[in-house]
């Protein structure tokens, strides 16, 4: 019994000595911060990328649709020497593809990531003049008709000690197709 008192006491102000000296507690926690920041700054990165990346594919979509509104069906009359015309929606999936510092990879021909569809308008002047939009079904591409370009363009993130996802990036612009 005197035996285990004894050392039981040698153990315990072996104990205290250790808990006093403190070196090496510095080099834990500056580990353990940089781990953390550099997580945060990394993430940060990547919310940063992600926005960057949705101002190209709706500065993409607005130029595409620009493109296109003038290379409707009657451009050929107007302006004769204008490439790609009328535009069709492989050319006008092709001309969006040479814009923007994004990766084009990810969007192929069973996910195009450019949708290009048309619409027609329909005006009523009784009682009064209103103007409803619907689906062009044939014709389409007139002067008149508006164009309709929607990208959806899937964003990975990437940050550390959190499980890769994706993110669509989808932007819409419409224009009235002007020749």
């Amino acid at each position: 019994m005197i035996y285990y008192r004894q050392l039981f006491k040698k153990l315990s102000a072996a104990g205290k000595r250790l808990a006093r000296n403190e070196s090496g507690s510095a080099l834990v926690e500056i580990a353990m911060a940089s781990a953390i920041t550099l997580a945060t700054f990394v993430g940060l990165f990547q919310v940063t990328m992600a926005c960057y990346t949705y101002n190209a594919v709706s500065e993409i979509t607005r130029e595409t649709t620009r493109w296109a509104a003038v290379r409707g069906s009657t451009c050929h009359l107007n302006t004769p020497t204008l490439d790609n015309c009328p535009a069709t929606t492989a050319n006008i999936q092709n001309y969006a593809k040479t814009f923007g510092a994004i990766n084009w990879s990810q969007c192929t021909t069973s996910n195009p990531c450019v949708t290009v569809s048309y619409k027609t308008a329909t005006t009523t002047t009784t009682p009064t003049a209103t103007t409803t939009w619907a689906t062009c079904a044939s014709n389409c591409g007139a002067p008149g008709d508006m164009i309709v370009i929607k990208m959806t363009y899937p964003y990975s993130f990437n940050i550390p000690f959190v499980n890769q996802f994706s993110l669509n990036l989808t932007s819409t612009s419409e224009m009235i197709v002007a020749q």
